[in-house]
């Protein structure tokens, strides 16, 4: 009786197998152009369930592609596992970062109505790679294609999709153009002939930069900030107004639209005078003394305000005022 099963799980598992290996090879294309750039042509190597061919692809104008060879005779395991790749699985790039030249591919991988192309920069790819050792098996000698073969090192740069590329290659972009801070601080000064404190980075490539300054007319002195918003295009700056509402309390605009504010000249108060934007949180926050309105009674008003900038705009976000007496 034993025997017996052993005998009917032994027939089941070799109709399984069996029923495997002949079941329909899943259709797929899977073409590879090995480019020679120096003399203008490029050998395509097109391999399908069915069949593979070679052409020869001239790049110059008025030549015609010849088939070089053809095969049916394909091994049927190998075309399994060809066909049983995932293109999701597959990545857009994958670039060998320790060689600069050599082995460069670019594979076209199409099953299921879905097609991918998938480009080998000196990268041995797990899935791929052995699909150019099963060509160069079905082809003469002098149609082999060369390929890299093992792993060189693991420092490597995989890209998914060609957005994913083009959204790294704009960032690497900004990054070389944009310039820095202290650059940006210089063109100010130099286009103003004075020192400026600060400079904020702002939305759409503008800057805000603040400079602090003392100001009199002989019978009262003044420290005054300012900040200002600007932008560059290659060599030609513009001022943009400040969007703050303004009342008689929170500063002023000059006839830039520069935001200001002014603080009689006060030791006592000196240090306390300041304004400071935040980029993280994008919140403007100013704060001075007002020593004009209680002037015989030797008292001020601090005041404090925080602006939320956002669109270009600066809305209020809280204010503080209150009495201080000095000496």
């Amino acid at each position: 009786m034993m025997i017996k099963k052993i005998g009917w799980l032994a027939l089941f598992i070799t109709c399984i197998l069996y029923s495997c290996k002949n079941e329909p090879i899943k259709p797929f294309t899977f073409t590879v152009s090995d480019y020679n750039y120096s003399l203008a042509y490029s050998i395509k190597y097109k391999l399908t369930e069915e069949e593979l061919t070679i052409t020869f692809r001239g790049e110059l104008e008025g030549e015609k592609d010849s088939l070089l060879f053809v095969t049916t005779k394909l091994p049927t395991s190998s075309l399994r596992k060809i066909s049983a790749i995932q293109i999701d699985s597959l990545s857009y790039l994958y670039h060998n970062n320790c060689i600069s030249d050599g082995d460069v591919k670019s594979v076209r991988f199409k099953k299921d109505s879905v097609s991918k192309t998938i480009h080998l920069q000196n990268y041995y790819h797990a899935q791929l790679s052995p699909v150019f050792e099963i060509i160069n098996k079905l082809v003469p000698e002098k149609f082999q294609m060369s390929y890299v073969k093992k792993t060189y090192c693991d420092d490597v740069t995989i890209i998914k999709d060609i957005n994913q590329l083009r959204t790294e290659n704009s960032e690497k972009q900004k990054q070389a153009t944009a310039p820095t801070k202290t650059q940006i601080k210089e063109r100010i000064e130099t286009l103003f002939q004075s020192e400026i404190d600060s400079v904020y980075q702002l939305e759409d490539k503008k800057y805000l930069f603040t400079q602090k300054r003392f100001i009199g007319n002989g019978n009262h002195y003044y420290d005054e900030i300012r900040c200002c918003i600007i932008s560059f295009s290659e060599d030609k700056s513009t001022l943009y107004p400040i969007d703050i509402k303004i009342t008689k309390n929170n500063g002023s605009l000059d006839e830039n639209g520069c935001f200001i504010i002014t603080q009689k000249q006060n030791y006592e108060f000196k240090d306390a005078m300041f304004i400071h934007y935040d980029e993280s949180t994008q919140l403007l926050q100013y704060q001075f003394h007002d020593v004009n309105i209680y002037s015989n009674e030797n008292v001020a008003v601090f005041r404090q305000f925080i602006y939320k900038f956002a669109a270009g705009k600066f809305t209020l976000v809280s204010k503080q005022n209150r009495k201080v007496r000095y000496e």
